[in-house]
């Protein structure tokens, strides 16, 4: 049985090489919601207000593949990775998903692991491990 925990959602910025029933998949596996994560592809960038992040219990994580480098709201950052760097004390937790190449992509091994290493399943773990002590 899954606790009801809301440590905010998953960001995921960035042109996406994944189906919708990949990625479905993928949340299934790990006990994620469909819910608690949104996308904000390539092309939705140019119009995502960066400053929504600064200091937000909203999201607890962001993934980042390929973005493109100008975008509204970016302060004085070159990029939207750059934003997330420059502010990283007032952010939710950031990674950004590169293939082994290095390239910038999101890929459904680098999404596996993403979320492995993310605050949201760091934490729903804890509380299902928890449950199962008191259980």
């Amino acid at each position: 049985m899954r606790l009801s925990y809301n440590a905010g959602k998953i960001l995921v910025l960035g042109n996406c090489e994944l189906s919708a029933r990949t990625i479905e998949t993928v949340l299934r596996t790990y006990g994620i919601l469909k819910k608690d994560i949104n996308f904000v592809s390539y092309n939705e960038i140019n119009k995502f207000d960066f400053s929504q992040l600064l200091n937000t219990e909203k999201y607890c994580d962001i993934f980042i593949g390929p973005t493109p480098h100008k975008a509204t709201s970016l302060s004085e950052s070159t990029s939207p990775y750059q934003f997330l760097a420059d502010h990283e004390f007032e952010v939710p937790t950031f990674q950004q998903l590169r293939k082994k190449n290095g390239q910038l992509a999101i890929t459904k091994v680098n999404f596996e692991n993403a979320l492995l290493h993310s605050t949201k399943f760091r934490k729903e773990t804890e509380w299902e491990f928890q449950e199962d002590i008191l259980s």
